[in-house]
């Protein structure tokens, strides 16, 4: 199971990254805030498809640049969207969305993705910080796994189905907050776990 469907993403993203090249340049050219629906499992509804937080369905323009409201991506770039030229703006729009957030509302469909909100999912074996070792079942009892392994240095490698191992740590500040307030804005993507193979770069902090 695992293994298929990360097959079935590894594909979507190799074709992503051809298809989305004259649409991405077709939506920066009319300046369109989502992907046409065709291709919308290639759309990052949670930060537009092209980083700038301007998609309908979930708005996130919370970080500042010279004064601007900007998407996550663009603030990171540094670069005010509306002031960028369209070569550029094409280009890390086809960036973020091709390469850095591939096929990232395949999240969002539920044959591919489930749900680990706490009151969705029994764990039985948390082990973490910052090597992780997890293992619940989900709501429909099905048996699934997290592993983060220490490579070298601080250069981890994550596989299994994604989790968010802070959520459901208790000496985490995010614990006390996602059971006090809920999984609001971005902790409803954060309660989402999709096959996932990926190297991640960790610094470890001594207590």
């Amino acid at each position: 199971m695992f293994w298929r469907l990360v097959l079935h993403r590894i594909i979507l993203t190799l074709i992503g990254k051809v298809i989305l090249i004259p649409v991405t340049a077709y939506c920066t050219y009319y300046r369109k805030p989502k992907l046409p629906s065709w291709c919308n499992i290639f759309d990052c509804e949670e930060d537009g498809w092209d980083g700038t937080g301007r998609h309908p369905n979930h708005p996130r323009a919370l970080w500042p640049v010279n004064g601007v409201m900007q998407g996550w991506w663009w603030h990171y770039k540094g670069l005010v969207w509306e002031d960028t030229g369209f070569l550029n703006r094409w280009y890390y729009g086809y960036w973020w969305c091709a390469w850095r957030n591939t096929v990232w509302n395949l999240r969002l469909a539920p044959w591919f993705a489930e749900s680990i909100h706490f009151n969705d999912i029994r764990i039985h074996r948390f082990d973490t910080r910052p090597a992780a070792d997890v293992r619940w079942y989900t709501n429909k009892g099905k048996n699934r796994y997290f592993k983060r392994v220490k490579l070298f240095k601080d250069t981890y490698l994550e596989y299994g189905f994604e989790f968010k191992t802070e959520l459901f740590d208790v000496h985490d500040p995010n614990y006390a907050r996602v059971r006090k307030q809920g999984y609001l804005g971005i902790w409803k993507y954060r309660a989402t776990s999709i096959p996932s193979i990926r190297l991640r770069t960790i610094k470890e902090v001594t207590p």
